[in-house]
């Protein structure tokens, strides 16, 4: 298909018309710029070569770009070219699109978190922007933004995620320096030790058990009663249920093993009523959603926390996901055995059981007043 050149401009552009057949209008003042006039679009694109090989970029829509910034556009990208950067990936959501993602999708075996935290933080500050553009000073400023809602440990997810984009730029040509290079993790402690209170656990229950919403309300108590992950208890099928040998099979985990969860004397209540009332084949149906389960019960959680507030019991930092916490620190405490415990909660380590076991103040006080005792003993016999 030959070229018709013309000096283009977007009155011309504008007020060609097509006639049954595509024409390519090429730039008199920069032949790398062609104008596509087609039946349904007129298109911008920017024909050039790169170590030899002949690349054809998309530059925009003619009737949403003004020439103008088609023109800066396709300089810049020739710029890079001539020296030596394919210039593929010109803004950062570029690069996020086609090699980041396609990484993401087949090296990890859930990249569902991290195209979350890409959607919801990264992409709305920075995704926008080339990277040439991107300063220390944005990233600060973007670090504080976020403080005020993340924690320190998801931003410095969001660093480490940052990083790897910049490399891929770097690796693709696309950029010479990593512009995220300089942007420090925070490394802090973000253990998690909220938990229920021994005086609180039956109030929590008669909370939960208040609430008008049965599905999601018996779908804390099941975490609360079984250790399990919230995430997973709402996506069991009654028929991965075994009540004659107390368990649920969980064929999909946060660690994409299949897990068993045992079930107690308060989980099988649990599991029972909700196996007589069930409309399709989950645990916890969806009374929105036909032939689907429940999502996140964040609104029963909030309601529970209300009601606990209104008994005098602040909950307001404890999560649902603390749930998990609650069950491990009272099998600990009942059975003294970190190991089994482990087991229970399906913990990769026992050093991640340790960090959700949390010891009560009353055992710890016990103890050290203990230890005092001993120590009073002794110096009496010592004086």
């Amino acid at each position: 298909m030959s070229y018709v050149v013309v000096k283009l401009s977007d009155t011309l552009v504008r007020n060609y018309q097509y006639e049954g057949e595509i024409v390519l209008l090429q730039d008199k003042d920069n032949p790398h710029i062609i104008c596509r006039i087609g039946k349904r679009s007129k298109t911008f694109s920017l024909n050039y070569t790169v170590r030899g090989i002949r690349k054809i970029k998309k530059l925009g829509k003619a009737l949403t770009h003004r020439l103008v910034d088609i023109r800066n556009k396709a300089l810049k990208v020739l710029l890079r070219a001539s020296d030596g950067f394919g210039a593929d990936f010109e803004t950062i959501n570029d690069i996020i699109d086609e090699p980041y993602m396609t990484h993401v999708k087949t090296r990890q075996k859930s990249f569902r978190p991290e195209l979350s935290k890409m959607n919801n933080h990264f992409r709305p500050f920075f995704g926008h922007l080339e990277f040439d553009q991107i300063t220390p000073a944005h990233i600060d400023c973007f670090i504080e933004e976020k403080l005020e809602t993340l924690s320190y440990s998801t931003i410095d997810k969001l660093s480490a995620i940052a990083r790897k984009i910049g490399r891929m730029a770097v690796e693709s040509g696309a950029h010479p320096i990593n512009p995220f290079i300089s942007w420090k993790q925070f490394n802090r402690d973000n253990t998690r030790t909220e938990t229920l209170l021994p005086h609180q656990g039956q109030p929590f229950i008669h909370c939960c058990k208040a609430d008008k919403s049965e599905v999601p309300r018996d779908a804390l108590l099941l975490c609360l009663g079984s250790g399990g992950r919230i995430g997973e208890l709402m996506r069991i099928k009654i028929s991965d249920i075994n009540l004659d040998s107390k368990i649920i099979k969980i064929p999909t985990t946060k660690s994409q093993k299949p897990q068993v969860l045992l079930l107690n004397t308060f989980t099988i209540d649990i599991v029972k009523r909700r196996i007589e009332k069930a409309t399709n084949e989950w645990l916890f149906p969806s009374t929105r959603k036909i032939g689907g389960h429940i999502s996140y019960p964040r609104a029963c959680y909030e309601r529970v926390q209300a009601r606990m507030l209104a008994l005098g019991h602040d909950i307001s930092n404890l999560r649902s996901h603390d749930l998990r916490r609650v069950f491990g620190t009272l099998a600990c405490e009942q059975s003294q055995d970190v190991m089994s415990v482990s087991r229970l909660l399906h913990h990769g380590s026992v050093g991640v059981t340790q960090r959700y076991i949390q010891y009560q103040d009353t055992k710890l006080s016990a103890t050290s007043e203990a230890v005092s005792n001993v120590l009073l003993g002794n110096l009496h016999i010592l004086i």
